[in-house]
């Protein structure tokens, strides 16, 4: 449990939730060591949500970012997604007493999150955007590994079967998945801002706007994602089948490098 030290007329005090400790018990007080917050492509974060953020860092020992909707602008966000560097301690249970059930947690150790960031782009959209306990860097090859890029990919088929089935949010969230994998392919960073460029680029200079208006026209779009879709799929094939051939490690001809050595240490 984190409480802060309160100033009191002849004697500083702690306040603390009833119910939490039982009154004549005695407990330890141990001084925190001030908690610093080293942000990584972040131009605003709301006061509200920083003192959230420094009572989650205050519970994990280990590294810790906090990524996802969680750092855009607004207090419309799904969930707040914490990663903690580690092998095995997740603090599941002290985080639920501070986040509740908008906690979505992962745990794993610095080896498996650079694994990630080369070969998937989930892991680098995740890290386009954090801010963090320790300052943090990433710099890792990317690796096309065929047979994963397209196991992502068919989660956005149902775009070309199912558009007019699928809420306004599935939709946008499968059609960043499918650019972000283009984006992947390329070599470029990849983050929601860049996501939302690179459809409007491929589509319509406005197709985010229609696409969250839900305006858009399914046939018409349906036959150009299509198009889109099939050029990626092809891509992958012959990535698998030159990669087959010669039997050789997936490919590392592209290099991402996504490194938190420009973040600015601030003090709020």
């Amino acid at each position: 449990m984190i409480a802060k030290v309160s100033k009191g007329t002849n004697m500083d005090q702690i306040y603390i939730p009833k119910n939490k400790i039982n009154p004549g018990t005695y407990v330890q007080i141990e001084e925190i060591e001030p908690i610093e917050l080293h942000y990584h492509n972040i131009d605003y974060i709301e006061p509200i949500k920083i003192e959230i953020i420094k009572k989650i860092f205050a519970i994990t020992k280990h590294t810790t970012l906090i990524t996802g909707s969680f750092l855009n602008k607004g207090m419309k966000f799904n969930d707040i997604d914490v990663i903690i560097i580690s092998e095995k301690i997740n603090y599941e249970e002290e985080l639920k007493e501070v986040l509740g059930e908008d906690l979505h947690l992962i745990v794993i150790s610095k080896k498996e999150l650079d694994k990630g960031i080369a070969t998937d782009p989930l892991f680098c959209g995740m890290i386009s955007k954090y801010i963090s306990s320790k300052n943090i860097a990433f710099n890792v090859k990317r690796e096309i590994n065929p047979e994963l890029l397209d196991m992502h990919l068919l989660t956005s088929k149902s775009l070309i079967d199912t558009y007019e089935y699928l809420t306004v949010k599935e939709r946008y969230k499968q059609f960043r998945n499918f650019i972000s994998i283009k984006m992947f392919l390329d070599g470029k960073n990849i983050s929601e801002e860049n996501a939302k460029r690179e459809l409007n680029i491929m589509f319509d200079e406005k197709f985010i706007e229609y696409l969250l208006d839900n305006t858009l026209e399914p046939n018409k779009l349906r036959k150009k994602y299509k198009q889109e879709y099939n050029k990626i799929q092809q891509r992958l094939f012959d990535e698998a089948k030159a990669r087959n051939k010669s039997n050789k490690k997936p490919s590392s001809r592209h290099v991402s490098t996504q490194n938190s050595s420009n973040v600015n240490k601030r003090s709020k």
